[in-house]
């Protein structure tokens, strides 16, 4: 498990090229394989701060691009984009992240708190998916949010104990 960390660490923080951005879907796949109905490596994920490790990577992502006001966005190369660009601007690409945080979310139920973790860092992390974007955000809404309202009505003590007022009060003054 500790070796995947590495793996998103070099996929997600230093940029993607064209060809590579569906790999974010493959790895999130890959974690869940490992984790699923295997207690020892969620108990390890756990550990080593996997997930909270996945979380900084993806928020690191966001400032992948972004521009100082003033700052032409014609100045950043073409072959280079920022994850949260490209999630933002293809629908195929945020299905399978969300259909991959879903499969990583239904491989940890066994464990009750790596499933929390996901839960909380990933899935209804409104700062990461929602806050201080200044791209437009359609496909990744379009697609994240229905799997959301979902997850809400099937479970929602979690979300309740997964998302704070307050991040949602942050995201509505961002607005």
């Amino acid at each position: 498990v500790q070796a995947l960390i590495p793996l998103f660490r070099s996929m997600i923080a230093v940029g993607l090229e064209g060809g590579e951005l569906s790999i974010l879907a493959n790895l999130f796949n890959l974690l869940a394989a490992f984790v699923q109905d295997h207690a020892e490596n969620a108990r390890e994920l756990l550990r080593c701060g996997g997930i909270d490790v996945i979380e900084q990577l993806l928020l690191a992502s966001k400032k992948i691009g972004k521009h100082p006001k003033g700052t032409p966005s014609s100045s950043m190369p073409a072959s280079r984009s920022s994850l949260f660009a490209a999630l933002c601007s293809s629908e195929q690409m945020s299905y399978e992240l969300v259909e991959s945080l879903l499969v990583l979310r239904s491989a940890s139920q066994h464990s009750v708190p790596l499933e929390t973790k996901v839960f909380t860092r990933l899935l209804f992390n409104v700062q990461l998916w929602f806050g201080q974007s200044t791209t437009n955000g359609a496909a990744l809404h379009l697609t994240l949010l229905p799997a959301l309202a979902f997850l809400t009505k099937s479970n929602p003590e979690k979300v309740r104990e997964s998302v704070g007022a307050q991040d949602m009060v942050h995201v509505l003054h961002e607005l």
